[in-house]
């Protein structure tokens, strides 16, 4: 069951480091540690909310509207599928990964007495 904590991790660190090579189209200086402010927006989140999965996946769900929003990536089905598609994912898995968790944790009902 340790894979399903693991695996909304990965897939953040993997997503900060997809946004981060954009950085790279931008001489370097002010323009290139603007462009990497989502990646360390990314990383803050998943380090922040390491054990908390629940917080997280309300993070990148937050992150995800704003993002939308800010960019308006509704009006392109290109921009939507690699702009906010992937922060919900990263959302998705944390939620499952919340949910796994909880279910694990549950106890059985107590038995009623009769």
């Amino acid at each position: 069951m340790a894979i399903l904590f693991y695996i909304p991790r990965l897939l953040a660190i993997l997503l900060a480091i997809f946004y981060g090579l954009f950085a790279f189209e931008t001489p370097l200086g002010f323009a290139f540690l603007v462009h990497l402010i989502p990646t360390l927006l990314i990383l803050a989140c998943v380090a922040a909310f390491w054990k908390y999965d629940l917080a997280a996946a309300v993070a990148f769900l937050l992150i995800d509207v704003a993002v939308t929003v800010y960019y308006s990536t509704w009006a392109s089905p290109s921009h939507f599928l690699l702009i906010t598609v992937p922060y919900t994912l990263v959302c998705l898995r944390y939620l499952a990964s919340h949910l796994s968790h909880r279910r694990k944790q549950t106890p059985p009902p107590a038995p009623t007495p009769e």
